[in-house]
C-alpha cells in the first residue's frame, strides 16, 4: 500500500499580502491573491480574506480525486495544489490552482490528454462526471507545465474568466493548448 505523504502549509494572509510565498517561484501568489479579493467578496456579499493551503504531491501521494491522478504523479513530476480557501462553511466559494511541473513535454502532454480524455462525454468516459469536475476548469499546457485553475458553479462563467484573466497577470504561460469547461456543462472545449 502506498504511503500518503503530504506536505501542507496554511498561511492566513493579511491584508498586506506579504506573508505567504509559493513554492513555485514564478507564480506570484501575493498579487493574485490581492486581485482576486474582489471577486470572491462580490459572491460571498461581504469582504474577506483568503486562506491559502499549499499541498504538494509526488509519486507516493494518492489523489482522492480522480481527475489529479490523470495529472501522472511520479518521482520525475512536481504538482502543487494551491486551495484558496474563503474562510466560510461554504466550501463552494473557495477555489484552488494545480501547477504541475514534469521533466519533459512528452510527460506533460501525456497528462493533458488524460484531462482532456476525462472532459470529454459523461457517456464515454471513466468517471462519468461531466466536464472535468462538473464545475469551472481552466487548463494549459505550456510546454513541461500544466496550470488547472477550478471554480465552483457558485462563480459564474464570467466570474471564472476573471480569476483565468488574473492568473494570466500573476503566473507566466504561453499557451500550447487549453481545456475550459463551464459548469454543468457535458464536455469541455
Amino acid at each position: 500500500m502506498k504511503t500518503v505523504l503530504k506536505i501542507t502549509l496554511l498561511f492566513l494572509l493579511s491584508t498586506s499580502f506579504g506573508v505567504a510565498s509559493s513554492p513555485d517561484p514564478d507564480f506570484d501568489i501575493d498579487g493574485f491573491l490581492s486581485s482576486t479579493k474582489m471577486i470572491v467578496s462580490k459572491i460571498i456579499g461581504k469582504s474577506t480574506s483568503l486562506k491559502c493551503q499549499i499541498t504538494r504531491m509526488n509519486s507516493n501521494t494518492t489523489a482522492s480525486e480522480n481527475h489529479l491522478n490523470a495529472l501522472n504523479p511520479s518521482k520525475y513530476t512536481q504538482i502543487t495544489k494551491y486551495f484558496f480557501d474563503a474562510g466560510t462553511k461554504n466550501k463552494s466559494e473557495s477555489f484552488w490552482l494545480v501547477i504541475a511541473k514534469y521533466q519533459n513535454i512528452e510527460s506533460s502532454k501525456k497528462a493533458f490528454q488524460n484531462l482532456r480524455n476525462l472532459s470529454g462525454n459523461v457517456q464515454t468516459s471513466k468517471d462519468k462526471v461531466p466536464g472535468l469536475t462538473y464545475s469551472n476548469d481552466y487548463v494549459v499546457r505550456d510546454g513541461k507545465r500544466i496550470i488547472w485553475l477550478n471554480s465552483g458553479c457558485l462563480y459564474s462563467e464570467q466570474d471564472h474568466l476573471q480569476l483565468s484573466e488574473i492568473l494570466k497577470r500573476h503566473i507566466p504561460f504561453q499557451v500550447s493548448e487549453t481545456i475550459n469547461c463551464k459548469c454543468g456543462e457535458v464536455e469541455c472545449l
